[in-house]
């Protein structure tokens, strides 16, 4: 299982292992749900969609065909919710699928899932569960020809702005500098927030500006990862209320 994958699963899997009482009575065939696990169904699936139109909001794609279709492969169609589901384990939870197609029972189970999450205030798993899951559909909707690619200036770029923007708001921006001298590169990444000053986040020194771009934000979505560069840890860059 790779890394990015493993960051997904193990919270996941994780929560599901210790609800012992999370049994849920998922109807077979082409039955409709009880009324209880529908309204469970819907309200998780509103969720669903407004984290997952939000994400795309995030990462840029603004033409609404594009958006649907988007909804349509990773989403709707329930493949990639599939296999996930199984991978977590949470399919086990239900005590019959709760549809006949595999796809149709997976999606209808992310939204349930979604829903528990909601109702036991976790909000951090609901952002691995939604925004972490589906930047990883979206970035293998794109498979890379070797490693060098997968782990492209773009696409290191891309994961880090949105976990960032998970703390610092939809508008924050990334901006990158560097400067270079005769046998070296210093290669800059801040961070600018409505609200607050520009944060330098990580600078990396290398013999050119190529490894030096990589290597910093390799470094960035590392730290990122590991809960660094919130608003809390910079209060003293906040910019102070404009007076009238």
């Amino acid at each position: 299982m790779s890394r990015k994958l493993k960051t997904i699963v193990s919270p996941l899997s994780a929560y599901l292992k210790v609800q012992r009482g999370f049994k849920l009575p998922g109807e077979g065939g082409d039955m409709e749900l009880p009324p209880p696990l529908e309204i469970c169904k819907r309200r998780g699936e509103a969720l669903l969609v407004q984290e997952f139109f939000e994400f795309i909001g995030q990462i840029g794609i603004i033409d609404a065909a594009r958006q649907l279709e988007l909804w349509d492969i990773l989403i709707a169609r329930g493949t990639y919710l599939l296999d996930l589901a199984q991978r977590i384990g949470l399919m086990n939870h239900f005590t019959t699928p709760p549809a006949r197609k595999p796809e149709q029972a997976a999606y209808t189970a992310w939204c349930i899932f979604l829903d528990s999450l909601r109702c036991a205030s976790e909000q951090n798993l609901i952002h691995i569960a939604t925004h972490e899951v589906f930047l990883h559909f979206y970035i293998g909707l794109y498979p890379k020809a070797n490693n060098d690619k997968a782990r492209s200036h773009g696409n290191l770029r891309l994961q880090a702005l949105v976990k960032l923007r998970k703390y610092w708001g939809l508008e924050a921006e990334l901006k990158e500098s560097f400067v270079t001298e005769d046998d070296k590169c210093v290669f800059s990444i801040r961070l600018k927030s409505p609200g607050f000053s520009w944060k330098t986040l990580t600078t990396v020194t290398a013999e050119r500006l190529k490894p030096a771009r990589l290597e910093a934000f390799t470094l960035l979505l590392d730290e990122v990862r590991n809960g660094l560069h919130q608003p809390e840890s910079a209060a003293a860059t906040r910019l102070p209320p404009v007076k009238e």
